[in-house]
């Protein structure tokens, strides 16, 4: 087993040429594994990493976004299908300061709650979770991630991956 950066939830960045790839321990890119192995939505030890959109960029993992809670018994939370939000926040009073926000998926405990029911690929299932990132930090190839919290208003009793970010919203037709 080797560690890889997979090429299946690549998402861009409205901050800059950043995106957010993942890596998990596999048989590598091209492996013809079935199972847990590389799987998008249910590999363990898939954790999300910032990297520059251009040949050759070293990944930085995003290492307080990735860190386990309490109740976790690892690292592996098969962290996957990051969005990115499509806004850039001002992170402190500091003019120039930058912080956006992005999406994923993580089979983590929530607060004291079991674990949803998963499958036979993972026991876990999994719920949407957001972490913020500072992209002046991905450019200087520090670790730029802060810790994530659990979205509200997500049914907890089925496994949910995508969050869907929009910048327009459209009035129900009556």
């Amino acid at each position: 087993m080797t560690a890889s950066i997979g090429p299946h939830a690549l998402a861009d960045s409205a901050a800059g040429p950043w995106r957010l790839p993942l890596s998990s321990v596999s048989g590598g890119p091209r492996a013809r594994t079935s199972g847990k192995d590389c799987n998008a939505d249910s590999d363990p030890s898939a954790r999300l990493l910032a990297v520059k959109a251009e040949a050759g960029a070293t990944p930085i993992e995003l290492t307080r976004a990735n860190a386990p809670g309490k109740r976790d018994s690892g690292t592996n939370l098969a962290s996957s299908f990051p969005k990115w939000a499509p806004f850039l926040y001002q992170r402190t009073r500091e003019a120039g300061s930058r912080l956006q926000w992005f999406t994923f998926s993580s089979s983590r405990r929530y607060g004291l709650r079991n674990p949803l029911p998963g499958s036979d690929e993972n026991p876990n299932g999994t719920l949407l979770w957001i972490a913020a990132v500072d992209p002046d930090k991905v450019a200087l190839g520090q670790e730029p991630s802060y810790p994530a919290l659990v979205l509200p208003i997500q049914d907890i009793t089925t496994s949910n991956h995508i969050a869907q970010w929009t910048k327009v919203i459209v009035p129900v037709i009556r």
